[in-house]
């Protein structure tokens, strides 16, 4: 679940993403807010740029991401 809340003027926000238990707080996150219908069911997608800045590590053979 990520709950999104506009701390200034769009496209800065502050955002909340919480998965699985664990939370973690966005601030100043260039985030662009649009439509996609893909005819699959999604809540958003990830850029390579903000997972690069988080150290997300994806895991391909356990199929799970965690944080360095």
């Amino acid at each position: 679940m990520i709950k999104i809340m506009e701390i200034a003027e769009l496209p800065f926000i502050e955002a909340f993403v919480i998965f699985r238990g664990k939370s973690l707080k966005l601030e100043n996150v260039l985030i662009e807010l649009s439509s996609m219908d893909y005819g699959v069911e999604m809540d958003g997608i990830i850029g390579y740029d903000l997972m690069k800045n988080l150290g997300l590590v994806i895991d391909l053979e356990q199929l799970n991401i965690s944080i360095k």
